[in-house]
């Protein structure tokens, strides 16, 4: 068995506070961390994610529609569409990005 903490993760080049948290061949998970203000600008991935939020809240924008995800709230967003997340609140934001290899 095999624990992956925070502080030992390799470091997601991403240039925000992202790191990968576990790799399989089938599975990526990536834990990122926004201060208030920042964002993840809007792009498109080849293969579906699921975002679980373990704290604070965002506004998450997916094919022009914005929505604001808290704590604990998951969603699913498919292969192929727009999304991007912006942290507008006072707090951190942390969320678990689970990205499914095909």
């Amino acid at each position: 068995m095999k624990v992956t903490t925070l502080l030992h993760a390799p470091k997601v080049p991403s240039g925000l506070d992202a790191h990968k948290m576990y790799t399989s061949s089938t599975l990526d998970i990536i834990n990122l961390h926004l201060a208030p203000g920042e964002k993840v600008p809007l792009h498109v991935n080849p293969l579906d994610v699921v975002f679980c939020v373990i704290q604070g809240s965002v506004s998450m924008e997916v094919n022009g529609k914005i929505m604001q995800l808290n704590t604990f709230d998951v969603v699913e967003v498919l292969a192929g569409v727009e999304r991007g997340l912006t942290n507008n609140s006072k707090e951190d934001f942390r969320v678990l990005i689970l990205k499914k290899i095909v």
